[in-house]
């Protein structure tokens, strides 16, 4: 029987099982980031607050604890994720932070940032600081003139 590091490689049915178990947990927490991005979008956009709140800024702080600005990087981390899906084959985010420095560009300009991001990752680990770097060198952000004396 083959081992790796004193363990035996083969996995018994109990233990195959509980790793696709765990296995869908991990899953279901890398995606969970844009998918409550995904149901705000909709809460907000079809205004499905509206019996209970007069706001959808009012709704998050309510019934999430969420300030306003919290749940629209969530939408906005969603956006970039459907935006990415929609045009490429590589591996998407792992986390919402990695999706921030794309949520200022365009959508053409997200893939190309991301793409390139991906393919030059330090060692192919992919940061949202590396992300960061990439989009500020491509499309820097403009700074603002400095004030008139």
């Amino acid at each position: 029987m083959e081992s790796v590091a004193g363990y035996t490689t083969a996995l018994s049915r109990v233990e195959q099982e509980c790793l696709a178990n765990y296995e869908q947990v991990i899953e279901r927490g890398l995606a969970t980031f844009h998918e409550v991005g995904n149901a705000l979008l909709q809460i907000r956009g079809f205004r499905l607050y509206r019996v209970t709140h007069a706001s959808f800024e009012e709704y998050c702080r309510d019934r999430w604890g969420m300030v306003a600005s919290r749940a629209r990087q969530l939408i906005s981390s969603a956006e970039v994720i459907r935006n990415l899906e929609s045009v490429t084959t590589v591996t998407l985010p792992a986390n919402e932070a990695q999706t921030r420095p794309l949520a200022r560009l365009e959508p053409e300009q997200q893939v190309q940032v991301y793409l390139e991001a991906t393919a030059t990752a330090p060692g192919g680990k992919l940061t949202a600081a590396h992300i960061d770097q990439v989009a500020s060198v491509r499309y820097p952000v403009p700074q603002p003139a400095p004030p008139a004396p």
